[in-house]
């Protein structure tokens, strides 16, 4: 029977669970749910892009979700061409409620600063993990089992296959995954159906064959080789994250002993490149020694203009009742581009337009385990970042609610992002340009 078998190693502290936050159950429908984005950002392109041609979105989208359907499934069609199962290798190790993050990472007197920062939600302001959730420490490991139809082809099989190993390589699962928790790496892969140049490989083969990258070399060439077909596709105006000519993917130039110290020195950078720092601490960042660069100052001024006229409402809420100066596309906050809704206080918060409501992040962090070493890796998906509604007779981008107006136009800076994965940044109080590597590493996309 045609079949893959996938061992994953968890890197970080993964924050599973339903409506109640139980941390023990790895669901079979939420690991499908993280193979079927890797193969959407995989394969777009086959369908938006083809004979050199641009294909209209339509089209492309009509033919890429058939395909989807047929291979994941849907509720018209039934279940695609394999079933999925997960287990944990031994009992997952449950990490509870209130407890120090450092000891999720296995580890019990390091600083968490920089963890905490990319936790918002799930962990403490003291590092504790939030009272009513709990986590999977780092290190446990769990095995899926993907067991095919009879008709389904080699083309398909290899497919996901591909998803899979991406998965493993960039991947994570739970809450907070595109923060960097819940990072995985995939141990080993099993197939009964994989040819490569033409030979059958059998299962002993493919297992030592499929090993996580030793080192950053191998590391590259697999993640080169993965998106190297889509790399002639302009992906900008794609409406799904997808690889595509101007995706960036970077990793962090030196390895790190710890999954928690690859976390702290990408939390502290990215805090560093996008907080204002606490005003009766002299602006200084959590560390209490580190003064903060002030990148957007445009948008602490948005919001420090716009604070008087803030008042208390209802049930610990905000409303505005004027903003000053006028709200506009060309003085929106620009770091809404990390993700909406983007809060500034305490009920007071940036979101997109019925029905959406929530865009999640383009920039994607993960912890890569190569080697016995950590490394902070960050992918930018430069597709379109608010969905196109139709206006009348023509389609427009969805807007934006902020406080005191709705409905308004953003246009997003996507040297927002760029600039901190090249470490320069936004003009600084006395007009100078502040270069620091916030994420400090190396270039692997394009």
């Amino acid at each position: 029977m045609r079949f893959i078998q996938a061992d994953f190693e968890v890197i970080t502290p993964m924050f599973l669970g339903g409506a109640n936050h139980e941390a023990g159950n790895i669901r079979p429908a939420s690991v499908k749910a993280e193979i079927l984005f890797w193969w959407r950002a995989l394969n777009y392109h086959r369908f938006a892009f083809n004979n050199g041609k641009t294909v209209p979105e339509a089209e492309a989208l009509k033919s890429f979700h058939t395909q989807e359907a047929k291979l994941f499934g849907c509720p018209t069609k039934g279940q695609g061409v394999f079933s999925l199962s997960a287990r944990w290798v031994g009992q997952a190790p449950v990490m509870e409620g209130t407890t120090p993050i450092v000891e999720a990472f296995g580890q019990d007197t390091r600083d968490a600063t920089g963890a905490k920062y990319l936790g918002y939600g799930i962990v403490t302001i003291k590092g504790q993990i939030e009272a009513e959730k709990s986590c999977i420490k780092a290190g446990a490991k769990f095995v899926i089992e993907l067991v095919f139809k009879p008709s389904t082809s080699e083309h398909d099989i290899a497919d996901i296959q591909r998803a899979v190993k991406l998965m493993g390589l960039l991947g994570g699962l739970g809450s907070r995954k595109r923060r960097g928790w819940g990072s995985l790496a995939l141990t080993s892969l099993k197939s009964s159906a994989l040819k490569r140049d033409g030979a059958k490989f059998g299962l002993a083969e493919l297992q030592e064959f499929s090993l996580f990258p030793a080192n950053t070399a191998n590391f590259e060439a697999a993640l080169n080789s993965a998106v190297l077909p889509s790399r002639s596709f302009d992906e900008r105006s794609a409406p799904l994250s997808c690889f595509g000519s101007n995706t960036r993917m970077h990793r962090w130039s030196a390895g790190f002993a710890s999954a928690l110290d690859a976390m702290n020195a990408l939390g502290n950078g990215y805090q560093l490149y996008r907080a204002w720092g606490r005003s009766e601490y002299g602006n200084l960042m959590p560390d209490r020694t580190t003064v903060s660069h002030k990148n957007f100052k445009a948008d602490h001024d948005w919001f420090k203009v716009s604070k008087p006229a803030f008042k208390k409402a209802d049930r610990g809420t905000y409303t505005v009742d004027s903003v000053k100066p006028p709200i506009s596309a060309n003085n929106m906050p620009e770091r809404a581009i990390f993700g909406l809704p983007l809060g500034f206080a305490k009920g007071v918060e940036i979101e997109t337009t019925e029905p959406f409501g929530r865009r999640a992040s383009p920039l994607l962090f993960h912890i890569a385990k190569i080697g016995s070493q950590f490394y902070p890796v960050a992918t930018y998906f430069q597709t379109q970042f608010l969905p196109l509604v139709q206006v009348g007779a023509e389609a427009a981008a969805t807007r934006i609610n902020v406080p005191g107006a709705n409905n308004l136009p953003f246009q997003p800076d996507t040297t927002v992002v760029t600039n901190y994965l090249d470490g320069t940044c936004r003009n600084t109080l006395d007009g100078a340009r502040n270069t620091h590597p916030y994420f400090n590493g190396v270039r692997v996309l394009p």
